[in-house]
């Protein structure tokens, strides 16, 4: 579920960003007036929130990675789902520089975990 929440948001966001950036305020509204554009977004926000929720959720409960980033994983990133909507402010560049520490930092501690299982293995390491 996280995997499908990513790929959706990050669709979304790329719309968002890319796209609807460089139409005129009156398209932008007609796109977002009508039709399914705003429940489709709310939708791929939604599940990006829960999959994080949950993989965030078993990151906590496996104890195998450090336990303030899993916990962040668990909430800061459904937080990111549904206030990137919000227009730019110290709360929006806040919340994120916040999941960027959180992913560098669960991403650091994969390489520790995979450099730990290469140093205990028995399997003879290609140079």
């Amino acid at each position: 579920m996280n995997l499908v929440g990513l790929g959706l948001f990050g669709g979304a966001a790329f719309a968002a960003n890319l796209v609807l950036f460089h139409f005129d305020d009156a398209v932008i509204d007609e796109a977002l007036a009508g039709g399914p554009t705003v429940p489709v977004l709310i939708g791929s926000a939604a599940v990006f929130a829960v999959g994080c929720a949950l993989f965030g959720a078993t990151l906590i409960r496996a104890r195998v990675f450090p336990r303030i980033p899993s916990w962040g994983y668990a909430v800061v990133l459904p937080l990111f789902a549904f206030l990137t909507s919000l227009p730019d402010s110290l709360l929006t560049v806040a919340l994120h520089i916040l999941v960027g520490a959180v992913l560098v930092r669960l991403s650091a501690a994969l390489w520790q975990v995979e450099a730990t299982a290469l140093s205990t293995s028995r399997l003879p390491v290609a140079p």
